[in-house]
């Protein structure tokens, strides 16, 4: 069972109780979370920490976040250095561990006058004017700001007895190198580090920090250097937790950072220049993955709501870094800061993101499965009434419940090599990344079950996405030509296969791309059928255009993506048919609605059910070529049991009673947007 973990305003708790509201809290949530993440908010609770020494009220943003006046259960208290060092003291009594939890924002000294204020250099210097603390930068006297954090940071973190830090928005990740910083300092820190000599009239603004001069470091350098500042930038976060995560593990205590924003390890890469995994390598000891497609969507009306892209981060996440780092999934609950609440105003949504973030699937060097994460942390935990908590804890505990040994689901294949070459290749090309043509097969009706390593291909027996193929290293694919498992994989048009020793039993090519890729399938699970669907399904054109020449500048994760050369639909339907296929070899069930499907430890089969209609009820039926002793609904919904579907009945029917030998196919209604689980025990 993966932890529970509450990111939360100094709000949900009352300074005026004896142990500071700590079991009034607990008696609230009915629970006692592994940890709680205090949104203190402005980094000059380290910044301009006084020790405690003497009693003394903190600011007013972190007494809650962004100072707001109040949640819907109390107004703001004056919380002072004692008040949150007792409190922090009886969390830990209840075996709770506490985490300051910073962002970089400046707030222009609305709330108390800042310590950036007084340190204008450390801002971060865009293309576009000054934004917040910048936390890569040099101090004037020339020292790093991370020397004077990790100090200060370690005081306070030993000061008030934390279990250890979270750093988020506007901290870690900050700054997005095509736009910023072009400061003297950091174009400076660059130059230092690669050796690089600009042209003279580049190097002729050196001594400047106004906006003309920024502006033209960064055309020349983006233009230009694009590869080698990204590479600096993933440099700089490495050495700047090597030195944070350093300090802090000395005093015992531990680092927790966001790490990326709403973005797959690629997009992390290409638009923070933030390498997750060289930053967990560092010392990093868990990252909290904010993926947060409903409350985002929520709060931009005018984007599509992403889901699909960024549940597909997490499993790439996982297996970009590894099984033995730490990744908490951040669950967007509501904000009272922000004014937003999922769990009040779509509350069936919540639930589909707490049931597909905890499907995931991830191989493990000792054989099986484990879930892409270990955990959630649930943003935001103040304000929430207890019967709204146990709403929440019904999911989480059903989430967190899964105990798969196999995906039957297709798992997508993750390489460190690819990995690399695809920021050259993106650069060059815009091609799509793994992760984009990922979350359009899963857009279209195909989940995936998790991602695999290509160091733990041996023993692998699911089906396999290999996107872009040719950019993994020979021996990767070598690996795969000798597979004895199906896959289908992706390379551009005009690729050899035969000269990696592949021989495809089927492929197609996307016709109406101006980047042009092929799909190719090897292995089970050609039929007359499929090959009739995937011809039928290419000759499609949708119309929608290529954004692969669209300007870059403007991105931001949270509205947009990544200008890539297009998908086109059909094709990406295509893809999934010959996944969905490859799949049937080995597990004989299908449904009228996208399903992810994983092999439990008790030997039965959990079916994750999507209703990809928002405004609408559905039915779906589920259809197996074996026997079905028993079916199950997991999920509170539908309170009905399943409706056993006759052969010779050509309705629904509403049987549910069915005999043994009419028991191969049923039928189930889904909320709009829902998600419905059910376990089948198949008379194999």
């Amino acid at each position: 069972m993966g932890s529970i973990n509450i990111w939360m305003q100094m709000l949900g708790f009352n300074r005026n109780d004896p142990d500071r509201g700590v079991a009034r809290y607990l008696e609230t949530t009915g629970f006692v979370p592994e940890s709680i993440c205090g949104l203190l908010f402005n980094p000059d609770f380290v910044n301009l920490h006084r020790g405690m020494d003497e009693e003394y009220t903190l600011f007013q943003d972190n007494c809650s976040y962004h100072g707001i006046p109040r949640n819907k259960e109390r107004e703001r208290q004056p919380w002072t250095n004692y008040d949150l060092r007792q409190l922090i003291a009886e969390l830990k009594k209840h075996g709770i561990d506490f985490y300051a939890g910073l962002m970089g924002s400046y707030c222009f000294d609305m709330y108390h006058h800042e310590w950036v204020s007084d340190h204008p250099e450390v801002r971060c210097m865009a293309r576009d004017g000054d934004g917040a603390l910048f936390c890569l930068k040099r101090l004037k006297d020339g020292s790093y700001y991370e020397d004077f954090f990790a100090e200060k940071l370690v005081q306070t973190l030993v000061d008030y007895d934390c279990a250890g830090v979270h750093l988020a928005d506007s901290f870690c990740p900050a700054g997005r190198p095509c736009v910023a910083d072009y400061s003297c300092d950091m174009v400076g820190q660059f130059i230092d580090h690669t050796g690089i000599r600009l042209p003279d009239e580049v190097m002729a603004t050196m001594q400047s920090n106004e906006l003309a001069d920024r502006c033209i470091r960064a055309d020349y350098i983006w233009a230009n250097l694009r590869e080698e500042w990204l590479a600096f930038y993933e440099w700089r976060w490495e050495r700047f937790f090597q030195k944070v995560c350093a300090a802090v593990h000395a005093v015992g205590k531990k680092v927790w950072v966001l790490g990326m924003y709403c973005t797959d390890p690629f997009e992390t890469r290409y638009i923070y220049g933030f390498n997750s995994k060289r930053v967990m390598d560092a010392g990093v000891d868990c990252m909290t993955a904010n993926i947060l497609p409903t409350s985002v969507a929520m709060n931009f009306p005018d984007r599509e709501y992403y889901f699909h892209r960024y549940h597909m981060d997490l499993p790439f996440l996982r297996a970009q870094v590894g099984e033995d780092h730490g990744i908490v999934t951040m669950v967007g609950v509501q904000d009272a800061s922000e004014e937003w609440s999922v769990l009040d105003h779509q509350p069936v949504k919540l639930e589909r993101d707490i049931y597909t973030m905890t499907a995931f699937q991830s191989p493990v060097k000792a054989g099986g499965l484990k879930p892409a994460t270990d955990g959630l942390f649930l943003c935001l935990g103040d304000g929430i009434p207890h019967d709204r908590w146990q709403f929440l804890k019904s999911r989480m505990d059903t989430g967190l419940g899964v105990d798969a040994e196999r995906s039957w689901s297709p798992m997508v294949l993750w390489s460190d090599t690819a990995d690399d070459r695809t920021i050259g290749e993106y650069i060059r090309t815009r091609r799509t990344s793994a992760h984009r043509q990922s979350f359009e097969i899963f857009k279209q009706g195909t989940p995936f079950g998790g991602a695999v390593r290509s160091d733990m291909l041996d023993g692998f027996e699911g089906v396999l996405f290999v996107p872009n193929f040719d950019l993994l290293s020979g021996d990767e694919q070598k690996t795969l030509a000798a597979a004895n498992f199906p896959w289908v994989g992706t390379v551009p048009q005009g690729f050899d296969l035969t000269a990696c020793g592949i021989e495809p039993v089927l492929s197609c090519t996307d016709g109406f791309s101006d980047y042009p890729m092929t799909a190719f399938m090897v292995g089970d699970g050609l039929t007359d059928a499929l090959k009739a669907e995937v011809a039928a399904l290419c000759a499609e054109d949708d119309g929608k255009p290529s954004t692969g020449d669209l300007p870059e500048a403007d991105n931001y994760p949270l509205r947009s993506m990544l200008p890539f050369r297009k998908l086109t639909t059909g094709f990406v339907k295509a893809c999934g048919a010959m996944l969905r296929a490859a799949m049937f070899t080995q597990f004989p069930v299908t449904a009228s609605e996208p399903m992810m499907a994983l092999r439990l430890k008790n030997g039965r089969d959990r079916l994750f059910l999507y209703n990809a209609d928002d405004g609408h009820y559905v039915h779906v039926v589920v259809t197996s070529g074996e026997d079905i002793r028993s079916a199950d609904i997991v999920t509170p919904y539908p309170v009905l049991p399943v409706r056993w579907v006759s052969e010779k009945n050509t309705g629904f029917g509403f049987n549910y009673n069915a005999s043994r030998t009419e028991m191969r196919k049923f039928q189930m209604k889904m909320a709009p947007s829902g998600v419905n689980i059910v376990d089948i025990d198949r008379m194999k």
